[in-house]
């Protein structure tokens, strides 16, 4: 089998519209766990490449940090959870950089393929499984933050100034598509 038999042979599987209409939350929460996803790539991606503690490091993770928040309260929001259920989780003790990086990615893929299941192939949500994934990725996010001395607060502080900059009366398309800075 080749590359291309096996796309035709895949695509036999692949849902042409589903079989009941997605609900306006349901596909924002899909968009939130695909950046989610995305956004805790930036951070294993600067984790990775952080050691030494380079102060450009930090300010960059600070700015990723609260990016991936932005997306877990997203979700939070979508699945009527409240973002303070996150914070009843445990502890992490002191762990590597390379170590941090790698279970951020893992713990976001798993809570972007419950969510998959859960709406995408109609399983069902269940709020105490998506809030025990959140809490595992929250805690790293937070095992991050004081590996390099940075409060989570802050980093969210920093995404919602960003945020308020780019987007001075709520989100548009249009500021979306045209916004001078592309960060």
């Amino acid at each position: 089998m080749n590359a291309d038999e096996y796309q035709q042979l895949a695509a036999r599987t692949l849902i042409d519209r589903p079989e009941v209409p997605f609900s306006d939350d349901e596909i924002m929460l899909m968009w939130c766990v695909m950046g989610l996803t995305g956004e805790a790539g930036e951070v294993a991606k600067v984790l990775y490449s952080a050691f030494g503690n380079k102060p450009s490091a930090v300010v960059e993770l600070k700015k990723e940090i609260g990016d991936v928040c932005w997306y877990i309260a997203g979700i939070c929001t979508k699945a009527h959870i409240d973002m303070s259920d996150l914070l009843c989780a445990d502890i992490l003790p002191a762990t590597s950089h390379i170590t941090l990086a790698v279970e951020i990615a893992e713990k976001a893929c798993a809570v972007s393929e419950y969510l998959k299941k859960a709406i995408c192939h109609r399983h069902g949500l269940d709020r105490a499984l998506l809030i025990l994934l959140l809490s595992r990725l929250y805690r790293r996010i937070v095992a991050a933050c004081e590996m390099h001395e940075i409060a989570i607060t802050d980093a969210m502080q920093v995404n919602i100034e960003k945020l308020k900059a780019r987007y001075p009366e709520g989100y548009s398309s249009e500021r979306s598509i045209n916004r001078e800075n592309h960060s």
